[in-house]
């Protein structure tokens, strides 16, 4: 109860120093937790929180993997070894952490989004665009995840589903030219040049300077 308390308090100490000071006391008592019931929870999650604040990171990492051993059903050892292996750079390290964290937080749309830009950074693109959808049924207004699904369709060769992707950033942000020109530019791919004309008209009278000029016919001379 003491360590739970002192956990608590700390998180919500906005002040450094307050934090440090209550962690202080808190160590010797989590570290006498962690002696009397090694096999517990408590103890290394506290421990790891603690090591986390105070820029521990291989003991912060050395407590989450044991709180994964012996509670993988708590989150927070995902969440905290996602944290510190995205932090490092560390891909291949932090997606199976994220992939587990996904099944407790299935109604989180930055760990979906996560592992679809993992895929990608990994070389494994095609399996990029479940997650980006997955994001999308959490926050489906999300321009920078509509974004992100029509560019990587694009890259698949699925270019109807980039169009889909483009014609809903067209109505999420009707104010941006780019929108339109990249669905003009989809829709001119798959073959469709009257949608095609029809979204780079809308691209050039919103930026006269935009690349979708070049699917418009010649104006013809008076």
């Amino acid at each position: 109860m003491i360590a739970r308390t002192s956990f608590l308090r700390a998180r919500a100490e906005r002040s450094e120093s307050a934090r440090k000071a209550i962690d202080d006391k808190a160590i010797p008592v989590v570290e006498r937790l962690l002696g009397v019931d090694p096999d517990g929870w408590a103890a290394p999650r506290y421990l790891a929180d603690i090591a986390l604040r105070r820029g521990a990171i291989s003991r912060a990492i050395d407590m989450f993997k044991r709180l994964q051993r012996f509670c993988p059903a708590d989150p927070a050892s995902w969440r905290g070894l996602a944290g510190i292996y995205l932090s490092q750079g560390r891909d291949d390290l932090a997606l199976p952490q994220l992939l587990e964290l996904a099944r407790f937080e299935e109604g989180d749309a930055t760990v979906a989004a996560r592992i679809a830009r993992i895929y990608k950074r990994l070389g494994r693109i095609r399996e990029a665009p479940y997650w980006y959808r997955r994001a999308l049924h959490i926050a489906p207004f999300s321009v920078d995840l509509h974004k992100a699904l029509g560019d990587t369709s694009m890259q698949l060769g699925d270019t109807a589903g980039a169009l889909r992707a483009y014609r809903m950033l067209t109505q999420l942000e009707p104010e941006r030219a780019a929108h339109f020109a990249a669905a003009a530019q989809a829709a001119h791919k798959l073959g469709d040049s009257e949608q095609a004309q029809s979204l780079a008209r809308q691209a050039v009278g919103l930026d006269p300077t935009s690349p979708a000029r070049s699917l418009l016919p010649p104006a013809k001379n008076p």
